[in-house]
């Protein structure tokens, strides 16, 4: 659903040209500004349609712009609509264009243009079919139909009923929704039959209004477009209706002698414009239930199944650049910022709200990241203690290993060295000492002499070298008790066995 707002601003008429009329309006891109010699206003809609001057007619009639002129031609003008309706319309989005002003301001031009200078409605017509015929193929077929009405003092008439000029009656259904009981629908077929039926239409709204000594610019006319899509799945048709409303809204006018007529436009105008912003405040989450005065005016009634959250809504504005018109210029420009300042504080919140989600998600990642850090950090310290904790459990296991083996070495290498009548022996004290104990790479099973240079080997590790010195013999006997030690002591005669050197001396006296 969305709701733009333009602003036109037409050239001067003869009448105006005649009068030398000083120019009240100027334009900046998407802002208007309406000025007289005490005052100036600034209003910023979403498009703002410079169409004064700056323009040429070819040979055919149209209104082309000058070269780097910045005049909106008709073309222009569908291009920006239809951008922003006809692509939705296929997906089921209905559409609503309003083109409202006071009398002679150009809002029919706009909507219905000229022979020489089409306007929105024949051009999208154009625009239909052609989306049409890139569309349909052999499972999906297309039908489009148009009705047209008028709605005067509050009541409706058929535009297209070759003889019936009684009031209708609008109704609603399941089935249809709202719509105006017994008015006319005629299929189209191209847009040259579209073009012969609005032709139609509007003769015969002239020629009853003429009866009624109205004019046609004192009432509302509304041209239905309704596209028919059938879908054939297997045995089963689907079917889907589009529809798109064009109005041709008149404002007050400060008509004199129409007083009645005068008084139910500016209640359809100011229901209409209600209607649009209270649509635009549903689209925003609200703690309240919003009324949506639809059945307040016929002309929002008639119009309720293209103005509701589902549709998109052009309202172009159509304004005189004479001074002369000051106040009426000045009045609908107020009345299309209205509800451009609604459009604005939605957009605003809706902002507002994303910033906030934004923020409330950003917090919540920052939360979630710090959680899952924190996390980190715990468990990297929980493995290193653990680490750690390992570490030491292998360390103690390794030192208690390393005593046991110890232990269990000295048991297995224990043996006894003894000098006796200048002779040494080694006694091997078990049997484990003996599978451990080697002389010069020979395992000592018994009781065995040592002679000078023997080597004698204690498992892998320990290897003693004996030496004699001297001539002389001791008669003395000194046992010694071997293990796997750095350093061993010889309790007699000051008898020393020193590791370190892989050598055992003995000294003769």
């Amino acid at each position: 659903m969305s709701v733009k707002v333009a602003v036109r601003v037409r050239p001067f008429n003869n009448l105006e040209i005649q009068q030398n009329q000083p120019l009240c309006i100027a334009m900046n891109g998407s802002k208007t500004i309406h000025f007289d010699s005490t005052q100036t206003k600034e209003f910023d809609f979403d498009y703002s349609f410079w169409s004064h001057d700056e323009f040429e007619v070819d040979e055919k009639g149209y209104r082309r712009p000058l070269p780097n002129s910045r005049y909106a031609d008709q073309k222009m003008i569908f291009n920006t609509v239809h951008q922003d309706t006809i692509p939705q319309l296929f997906q089921g989005q209905n559409c609503c264009v309003l083109s409202f002003g006071y009398k002679r301001s150009g809002r029919s031009y706009t909507l219905s243009g000229t022979p020489e200078n089409q306007g929105l409605i024949q051009n999208f017509v154009k625009e239909i079919f052609q989306q049409i015929a890139e569309k349909q193929n052999i499972t999906t077929k297309y039908e489009v139909y148009t009705s047209m009405l008028f709605i005067f003092n509050e009541k409706i008439y058929d535009q297209l009923s070759p003889t019936d000029t009684s009031e209708l009656k609008i109704r609603e259904n399941e089935l249809q929704g709202v719509f105006v009981e017994n008015l006319t629908k005629e299929l189209v077929d191209s847009p040259k039959s579209f073009d012969v039926l609005m032709n139609k239409g509007i003769h015969k709204a002239e020629k009853y209004l003429f009866k009624m000594s109205y004019v046609l610019s004192y009432a509302n006319i509304i041209f239905k477009i309704e596209i028919k899509e059938t879908k054939t799945l297997g045995d089963q048709k689907v079917e889907n209706f589009y529809l798109i409303n064009f109005v041709d809204l008149v404002c007050s006018d400060r008509m004199e002698k129409q007083k009645d007529s005068n008084k139910n436009i500016g209640t359809q105008l100011s229901t209409l414009g209600e209607v649009i912003c209270k649509v635009l405040l549903l689209s925003q989450p609200q703690d309240q239930k919003i009324f949506v005065p639809y059945r307040c005016s016929k002309l929002t009634r008639f119009l309720q199944n293209t103005l509701n959250q589902k549709s998109n809504i052009f309202l172009f504005l159509s304004i005189s650049p004479a001074i002369d018109k000051i106040q009426q210029t000045l009045s609908s420009l107020k009345f299309a910022n209205k509800i451009m300042k609604i459009k604005k504080n939605i957009i605003n919140n809706i902002k507002v709200s994303e910033n906030q989600q934004i923020l409330e998600v950003n917090e919540a990642q920052i939360q979630t990241q710090t959680k899952i850090i924190q996390s980190s950090i715990k468990q990297q310290i929980e493995n290193t203690e653990e680490q750690e904790s390992n570490q030491n459990t292998q360390y103690f296991q390794q030192f208690d290993n390393s005593e046991a083996i110890q232990s269990d070495t000295n048991i297995k290498y224990q043996a006894i060295i003894s000098t006796k009548d200048g002779i040494i022996e080694l006694q091997p004290l078990s049997q484990e000492s003996c599978e451990q104990i080697f002389i010069n790479n020979h395992q000592v099973k018994e009781l065995t002499k040592l002679s000078h240079g023997d080597r004698i080997s204690f498992g892998n590790a320990t290897s003693l070298l004996i030496q004699y010195s001297g001539t002389e013999i001791a008669q003395t006997e000194s046992k010694l008790t071997l293990t796997q030690k750095d350093t061993i002591d010889v309790s007699e005669d000051n008898q020393i066995i020193q590791e370190d050197n892989k050598s055992v001396k003995f000294d003769q006296n």
